[in-house]
């Protein structure tokens, strides 16, 4: 799997109309939930993740998640790079409370639809 380097940078999908959807789905997340995610980004961002904070998901422009367990829940965050901007990690759509080792199909076509939103919205 693409460990990222030190200078990339997170961002997350919005609608062209400006809803920051996946900042939305993390901000929904229990306040544990969403510090145990954060903590595992940065890792993965700095170049020193764990081999529990990610997997390859290599679906369509999935490149990955970023996963994290809080009392007992896991919980993923998918992400693109975006090609454009090679240092970008583009989180793509969080899933809650995942109780399966397999990533739900569903979530994957989800953020397979918003990365290509993304690109047709100029943004990547």
């Amino acid at each position: 799997m693409h460990q990222p380097g030190p200078f990339e940078q997170w961002r997350y999908y919005e609608t062209a109309r400006g809803q920051k959807t996946v900042f939305k789905e993390l901000a929904a997340l229990p306040p544990a939930a969403q510090a145990a995610l954060s903590s595992a980004m940065e890792r993965l961002q700095q170049g020193k993740a764990f081999d529990r904070d990610c997997g390859t998901i290599g679906e369509g422009h999935v490149d990955g998640e970023v996963r994290a367990t809080s009392d007992g829940c896991e919980y993923r965050l998918l992400y693109g790079r975006v090609a454009r901007y090679d240092q970008v990690l583009l989180g793509l759509v969080v899933i809650d409370r995942k109780k399966k080792r397999k990533t739900p199909r569903n979530a994957i076509k989800t953020a397979n639809d918003r990365y290509k939103d993304w690109i047709r919205q100029g943004k990547g």
